[in-house]
């Protein structure tokens, strides 16, 4: 009875017990567990759906997932990837988190705390034993910081001590009431939006770091120089397409015709080749590419499809001309007159914002269906 008993005290024990498990990398599309009474004796190096790490990790942890959930133990650096992540349990070292959303409640970071996200929230109740550094959109902090902190934004607000210095670079930069700064506060680019509640204290000098006005300069300089080269080419885009147009009109004449003749009744038909010829084809020559023996041919079709890209557009001011000369009931027109209305219009409608590109896309697909639509009616 006695030895029945001592077994039985024995199982429970290790049932009981945390058990612990060698080095592993874990992977899968579902959901990747380590268990409150699981231990992993050295780094763990896990990816999937969602992670949960709720038991104890001595050692470095590596996780990449949509939901990664920590509130377990980490004894060494912890680095994770993901869409949402959510920290509550305790870190020996390092981390660096890398989301769309991470917070963290009720965690503990020995050391320093590295983030980059759209929204970060770090609660009250985190410990930080190190440096608080992080880029965000929006970025809310109300845990005391060990060291330094550094934070970039849009959005940045900190409620919180400080015991080293802060530096603060963001639109909308806010210091909340319980905010205490040990040594210096530097604000950069944005002073004229940072706001500092009468509760809070900077101990140190408070810094600010504005745009040199030479970078002003530099910059209006750049984007001035850019609308200069829009225009620019613009006009060289303009010129070189009806100086094109003109040239196939002498020496390609009765092609040209036959690929806008072919539009007639059939433009769906021709937007359904052109848009299968400019889906294809670049993937086509990517293969190409990657045989041996295909690289001369890929070579060959690559100049070929730019130019039918361009003649395309070509076909398809000449096809726009005739339709508004027909619709108007003008008959004496010469076919470079007709260009020159094809052209300007195609090139005035690829001005307006937004939507003149995608017609002028959709167009440019027409006119590639033409001409395959005309080379097939000659074959």
């Amino acid at each position: 009875m006695k030895k029945t008993l001592i077994l039985s005290l024995l199982g429970t024990l290790i049932f009981l017990s945390p058990s612990p498990v060698l080095a592993k990398v874990q992977y899968g599309e579902g959901e990747i567990v380590v268990g409150k009474n699981e231990v992993v004796v050295d780094d763990l190096y896990v990816a999937g759906k969602t992670v949960r790490i709720e038991g104890r990790v001595e050692g470095d942890l590596y996780a990449m997932a949509e939901n990664i959930f920590v509130t377990g133990t980490i004894t060494g650096d912890t680095t994770a990837l993901g869409s949402d992540l959510t920290i509550e349990g305790s870190i020996g070292q390092d981390a660096y988190f890398l989301g769309r959303n991470i917070t963290l409640n009720r965690a503990k970071i020995s050391d320093s705390l590295h983030m980059a996200g759209q929204n970060i929230i770090v609660s009250s109740d985190t410990l930080l034993g190190g440096s608080l550094l992080s880029a965000g959109n929006n970025i809310r902090s109300d845990a005391t910081v060990a060291r330094s902190l550094m934070l970039a934004g849009r959005s940045i607000y900190h409620n919180a001590p400080v015991l080293g210095e802060a530096r603060l670079a963001g639109e909308d930069i806010t210091l909340g009431p319980k905010a205490s700064i040990n040594k210096d506060l530097t604000y950069f680019l944005s002073p004229e939006n940072g706001k500092i509640d009468n509760q809070a204290s900077v101990k140190g000098g408070t810094n600010i770091v504005t745009e040199p006005e030479t970078w002003k300069q530099k910059r209006t300089i750049d984007e001035q120089n850019r609308r200069n080269f829009g225009y620019v080419w613009r006009i060289w885009s303009y010129v070189s397409m009806l100086l094109v147009g003109g040239i196939t009109i002498w020496l390609l004449n009765k092609p040209l015709n036959n690929a806008v003749s072919s539009l007639h009744n059939r433009s769906l038909n021709a937007l359904g080749s052109g848009l299968l010829i400019m889906i294809l084809t670049p993937p086509a020559l990517v293969i190409l590419s990657l045989t041996v023996i295909g690289i001369p041919l890929a070579l060959l079709v690559l100049p070929l499809y730019v130019i039918l890209l361009y003649a395309a557009k070509i076909v398809i001011s000449l096809a726009i001309a005739r339709t508004i000369f027909s619709a108007a009931s003008i008959s004496k027109t010469t076919p470079l007159f007709e260009m020159f209305v094809g052209v300007t219009i195609f090139h005035l409608v690829k001005l307006v914002p937004v939507g003149g590109y995608f017609i002028s896309m959709i167009a440019t697909w027409i006119g590639l269906g033409a001409i395959y639509l005309s080379l097939k009616q000659t074959k």
